[in-house]
């Protein structure tokens, strides 16, 4: 491990950061904000404000790091950071760098693989320390990252310098609150908007202006406010919140994701004085959640349910039903000659099959039924609140409309038929047993004929195939 060499200001240095009163000093809200608004602008796990004493490094505010408060100065990045106090010192992969790749911080936890410090340079030239971000894997910050970075290590010593010069933080701060590319703003003790930064007002597409003085919950929408009102109270009291999801309503009416994070500052007697919070706009990664839980949870051909969903849907509704004495069916279905449409009028034509019986079932249903694709021709409808009687109309409904309407292909069109099994919930039943009911019965209505409804009844002291009674709906053969 390769250690830093000392400064060539290292005794002024040493002085400056005692005379800062900084070192031991109880955790900050203003200073947990800034360091907050580099992870999430930087995009990393952890941030610090490190401090760098003779033989340690100190943690003024520490993010997304569980060790304590401190490190040796011999294994502290920053040690090296504060070398070029005019620089932003970062580092792409700790592993590949000789000076760091055998450091007790990067070969054990916490890991580090990316570095990023901006060195906090007092006003007298002195390099304290840095704020810096740190990532588990390898990578780099781009051109507005860096510039952030550099912009809220600004801040931070402005911070430090105004426990003597408070004219000189307020300065640092505005130009925070202009530069930084982050949706952050600040609240006066009664919770009215006093700052704003730009990139706030150019996302939600408001002027400086029309926000100072309000209140950001007249900025949310409806759902969101009143989410918050009910813990509003808490946080306040609690000295602020971490990723709170609520939604925003931009000028235009549209809507975005965000996560809320804020911290309260407070006066010697404890009364709340101002909070500062950060905005995360999450709507595209919400989107894409969506996107890809639809793909996961959904047959990409017919658009219904596919086999892992139905059955956890069906587990769910299984205890549901168990648990408020509620009626729940199961119908299974399938094509009829399914291979015989195939082979007359090719696979294409039988995917346009699959694709209009599915439109057909979905008319068919409630907003709180499931349809399934179980697997090849096979579907499968899951029928909440419903008892025998009723899934029996609900099947004898869908086998006709499916009869009735041809199916499109090409340039020709083609008739089709279902068979239907309907199954009903039993005390003790699972997920599997309701199929395997539902599977006899359709199964049965195959060897009966096809284009069949029929539906299964328990009956004692008989074989597994004398307890199948078919109730048959139609008599209509394929």
């Amino acid at each position: 491990m390769q250690q830093a060499p000392l400064p060539d200001d290292e005794s002024a240095r040493i002085a400056a950061l005692a005379e800062s009163g900084l070192l031991d000093t109880p955790t900050e809200r203003v200073f947990d904000a800034l360091t907050q608004a580099a992870a999430v602008i930087c995009d990393t796990p952890i941030a610090l404000v490190s401090l760098i004493d003779q033989r340690r490094q100190w943690f003024k505010s520490a993010i997304g790091l569980s060790q304590g408060a401190q490190t040796p100065r011999d294994a502290a990045f920053c040690a090296h950071a504060i070398l070029a106090p005019r620089q932003l010192m970062e580092i792409p992969d700790a592993a590949r760098d000789e000076r760091f790749s055998d450091n007790p911080l990067v070969t054990g936890a916490p890991d580090i693989r990316f570095y990023a410090g901006a060195p906090l340079l007092t006003r007298d030239g002195h390099a304290l320390g840095a704020l810096c971000v740190i990532d588990r894997k390898p990578r780099e910050l781009n051109d507005m990252q860096r510039h952030a970075l550099r912009e809220l290590a600004h801040a931070v010593t402005a911070l430090i310098d105004a426990r003597r010069q408070q004219a000189d933080s307020e300065r640092q701060l505005h130009r925070l609150y202009h530069d930084t590319p982050a949706m952050l703003y600040s609240l006066d003790g009664s919770g009215r908007l006093i700052a704003a930064s730009q990139l706030w007002l150019d996302r939600l597409g408001y002027t400086r202006d029309e926000i100072l003085g309000r209140n950001p919950r007249e900025f949310m929408t409806p759902a969101s406010r009143e989410a918050f009102l009910q813990v509003r109270q808490g946080y306040w009291s609690a000295g602020g919140c971490r990723d709170h999801a609520c939604q925003f309503v931009r000028a235009d009416g549209t809507v975005i994701d965000v996560l809320m994070s804020a911290v309260v500052e407070r006066a010697a007697h404890g009364e709340p004085v101002r909070a500062l919070c950060v905005l995360t706009d999450v709507t595209e990664q919400l989107r894409l959640q969506r996107e890809l839980q639809r793909v996961a949870h959904e047959d990409s051909l017919t658009g219904a349910s596919n086999r892992g969903r139905f059955v956890e849907l069906l587990g769910a509704e299984i205890e549901r039903a168990n648990r408020h004495g509620r009626a729940l069916s199961l119908v299974l279905f399938d094509v009829d000659r399914f291979k015989q449409v195939n082979d007359t009028y090719g696979h294409a034509a039988g995917d346009a099959a699959l694709r209009s019986l599915a439109a057909v079932a979905k008319a068919q249903l409630r907003r709180s039924d499931v349809l399934g694709r179980l697997g090849g021709e096979e579907f499968a409808l899951l029928l909440p609140e419903t008892g025998g009687d009723g899934a029996l109309q609900v099947a004898e409904r869908l086998r006709e409309a499916v009869a009735a309407i041809p199916v499109a292909h090409a340039d020709r069109s083609f008739a089709v038929t279902i068979s239907l099994g309907v199954s009903s919930l039993l005390p003790g039943d699972t997920p599997d047993r309701v199929l395997a009911r539902a599977d006899e019965a359709l199964y049965a209505g195959k060897r009966s004929g096809r284009n069949r409804t029929v539906a299964w009844e328990a009956r004692t002291a008989q074989s597994t195939l004398e307890r199948l009674a078919f109730l048959e709906t139609s008599v209509m053969a394929v």
